[in-house]
């Protein structure tokens, strides 16, 4: 993969990618109440709607490498939470 994605689609759900200055990282954490909020690389914000079920953060200031290990790592948080939501919401 050259480039991260703008979204993924999972299923009928698609997850959206940005990227974003560390400043807009904590100000991203303080709204969703993470307790640590010192430097990170990436964010998953999941808002558990159709068809943009979340949101993956990713910190710009990192090389290609990073960003993508990043988003890999906020995407199976991503899809571990959708997956939970779908057998919560009894649609499997």
């Amino acid at each position: 993969m050259e480039k991260l994605p703008r979204t993924v689609s999972v299923g009928q759900h698609k997850i959206k990618v940005v990227l974003c200055s560390q400043k807009i990282l904590r100000e991203i954490m303080e709204i969703e109440d993470v307790t640590d909020t010192t430097q990170f690389d990436g964010l998953w914000v999941p808002s558990y709607g159709k068809p943009v079920f979340g949101t993956i953060y990713i910190h710009t200031k990192m090389t290609r490498e990073k960003r993508m290990t990043t988003f890999f790592h906020e995407l199976i948080h991503a899809v571990n939470d959708l997956h939970a939501w779908v057998l919560q919401e009894g649609m499997l």
